[in-house]
């Protein structure tokens, strides 16, 4: 499979689940400066133990690499604490760190859109409860890369999720402002969080 013309990014599910007791804020901090450099990513604030969810279906890595090496699909690294990283069908990567505990995944392994993949914490960097959510294109002519789930270079640059993740506070109730800061005025009980037309 090689994504010539990558589609534009669209999420199917809101990456934290959200209910009426829950509180959950984020605002477009994409291109932030931090003392390691540029925030390529959205922290996504929530208490902990908040569930995590695939924002879409997806594969879960082997591996790839970082600016600083080698980093696994699914397991611990010293900046992401417990990480989750899935390879949607429109050739982009999804990378959830920060959790709770070890996702209860394997590499290969197949995910749907809002499955429950980990719980939000502050594991790898102290600090607030968030869930650090980024996403990468993985760039033209890898498909043996894509068929192995293990990549040897690194992702094209970071696409902002931000929009997306928004409209999909916006059809969970959100007042949209700079800054995100919503409990759901609905839930939908299973995987799918957003309601309808809302």
């Amino acid at each position: 499979m090689v994504w010539h013309r990558r589609a534009p990014l669209r999420l199917s599910h809101f990456p934290v689940e959200v209910t009426p007791a829950t509180s959950v804020s984020f605002h477009d901090g994409f291109l932030d400066p931090r003392p390691e450099g540029t925030h390529l990513a959205i922290d996504i604030s929530a208490p902990e133990g908040t569930w995590v969810r695939a924002a879409v279906g997806g594969t879960v890595l082997r591996r790839w690499v970082s600016g600083r090496g080698p980093v696994p699909g699914v397991g611990w690294t010293d900046r992401g604490g417990y990480i989750a990283t899935l390879l949607d069908a429109e050739g982009y990567v999804h990378y959830y760190a920060h959790m709770l505990d070890e996702p209860r995944l394997r590499p290969g392994q197949l995910i749907r859109a809002g499955e429950r993949i980990g719980q939000v914490s502050n594991t790898g960097r102290h600090g607030p409860m968030h869930l650090h959510y980024q996403v990468w294109p993985v760039g033209q002519d890898r498909d043996e890369e894509v068929a192995e789930l293990t990549f040897h270079m690194r992702f094209a640059p970071a696409v902002n999720p931000y929009d997306e993740l928004r409209r999909l506070a916006g059809t969970m109730g959100a007042s949209l402002g700079r800054g995100v800061q919503f409990h759901a005025t609905t839930c939908a009980e299973g995987p799918t969080l957003a309601s309808p037309g809302a």
